[in-house]
């Protein structure tokens, strides 16, 4: 099987798979490199992504349930604090990731504050980016009402 360059109809790559998702594992298995790749709608169920350099591709509707990122990552524990202090002056409303550019729910709040936030929310979602980043205890409070999560922040800016 082949993959071929969508632009230029060049081979980039050639096994002798018999379907589409082998002949994909067994190309990250040997390149590992998805730099710029378009990889739209495609499944990536189970494959170990640890060492692929995902930077440029466009994962938008790839199905990634059960791929293995190996992603070690430890909420940052001041990031709640900075949260807090930009949603509680008036702006946070609870019934959306994100409102607008200035108003956002706890979750949206952590993805936008954070320096890989919107890096990690394109490749993942929201939820997902803002679990990470802020830590499952912050997590049980994404869908509180507004007054309830403005309680929740308010012990934060102490």
């Amino acid at each position: 099987m082949k993959i071929i360059n969508r632009w230029d109809r060049e081979v980039v790559y050639q096994d002798d798979s018999k379907t589409v998702k082998e002949t994909v594992a067994n190309a990250l298995e040997r390149y590992a490199n998805l730099r710029d790749a378009n990889l739209h709608r495609a499944d990536l169920s189970y494959a170990d992504l640890s060492d692929a350099d995902l930077s440029g591709a466009n994962l938008r509707y790839a199905d990634l349930s059960n791929a293995d990122f190996d992603i070690p990552f430890t909420p940052d524990p001041d990031l709640i604090k900075k949260v807090a202090a930009a949603a509680l002056p008036g702006n946070l409303k609870m019934d959306r990731w994100h409102t607008c550019k200035t108003v956002h729910c706890i979750a949206g709040w952590g993805v936008i504050l954070h320096p890989e936030g919107k890096l990690l929310e394109r490749f993942t979602s929201t939820y997902l980016a803002a679990r990470f980043l802020l830590g499952d205890k912050v997590a049980e409070h994404f869908f509180d009402s507004d007054e309830d999560a403005k309680e929740y922040l308010k012990q934060f800016l102490a």
